[in-house]
């Protein structure tokens, strides 16, 4: 009858634990940093300055909280995910990855012009059911924050 927290710490010193997340699904946002902190900040329940710690030049963040139909906060709640943020051009002398200086980046939303340090990527983990209706939310919110030319006219 070992059930304590304190029993799964000590017998962390004698082997290692294994966490299957096979039932969560990456989705990939990319572009300009802080559109894509205010695309985020407009669907999810995460707190402001939690969004911006994502900005910092380190090489990774991350964040969990719960994504939301748009504008529907907080009954519209559609299921919690992990937000993994990585800056792009970090080491590679300010240019994307794929793309020379001055490109937009490989995969950023048509019309962002993505480059250089302001770029930024977002690998947002969500449940495998509700994968579905959490890509639909967040190609509705990028096209609203990245309309294409034929869009914006």
């Amino acid at each position: 009858s070992d059930r304590a927290p304190s029993s799964a710490v000590r017998a962390s010193v004698q082997g290692c634990t294994l966490h299957d997340a096979s039932y969560l699904r990456p989705l990939l946002l990319r572009g300009p940093a802080l559109r894509l902190v205010a695309l985020l900040a407009s669907i999810s329940d995460a707190p402001r300055p939690s969004l911006a710690r994502l900005l910092r030049p380190s090489a990774a963040r991350e964040l969990a909280c719960m994504l939301y139909e748009p504008g529907a906060w907080p009954s519209g709640a559609v299921a919690p995910v992990r937000i993994l943020a990585f800056r792009d051009g970090q080491g590679r002398g300010g240019a994307p990855a794929g793309a020379a200086a001055g490109e937009a980046a490989p995969g950023a939303f048509p019309g962002t012009h993505a480059t250089g340090q302001d770029s930024i990527r977002l690998l947002i983990f969500v449940h495998a059911a509700a994968v579905a209706q959490a890509t639909r939310i967040l190609q509705h919110a990028a096209a609203s924050a990245f309309p294409t030319p034929n869009q914006a006219a």
